[in-house]
């Protein structure tokens, strides 16, 4: 009887201790979240384009899933990934010398992350002529 009792409480402990919730890993990166274009710049000679309340919405989800919800021609709705990785973002840096850098990729293309905070995120390629996309967080 006491066999029983004793393998009872072992189970019994062994059970409340397992908790299948600790075994799930997200994604805590700042990045996650709703975000609001609010501004495009366009290259060295371009301009900048703004943006109404919920013309594109940009929300990068914990798995590295990003879903585009855009109300605007210029910009389409689609489900994409995403990866954020430390990495040289000119081939080979040169030398090495401070071209190592935040890149966000969304599928197959790579950017700078300008800035990254609570509130504010700003990506692209600028610094090559190219599109930078700028972004308030949504509460």
């Amino acid at each position: 009887m006491r066999k029983h009792f004793l393998f009872l409480f072992i189970a019994s402990i062994l059970f409340i201790n397992c908790d299948t919730n600790n075994d799930t890993v997200t994604n805590q990166h700042p990045i996650v979240g709703d975000w609001q274009l609010i501004e495009t710049r366009d290259g060295f000679g371009g301009g900048s384009t703004f943006y109404n309340q919920n013309d594109v919405i940009y929300k990068f989800n914990s798995d590295n899933t990003l879903e585009v919800i855009s109300t605007i021609t210029e910009f389409e709705s689609q489900i994409s990934t995403y990866e954020i990785s430390v990495d040289c973002f000119i081939e080979g840096c040169p030398g090495n010398n401070g071209n190592i850098t935040d890149i966000i990729t969304i599928d197959s293309d790579r950017n700078i992350i300008e800035q990254l905070d609570d509130n504010n995120l700003w990506f692209g390629q600028q610094i090559f002529d190219g599109l930078d996309l700028i972004f308030e967080r949504l509460p």
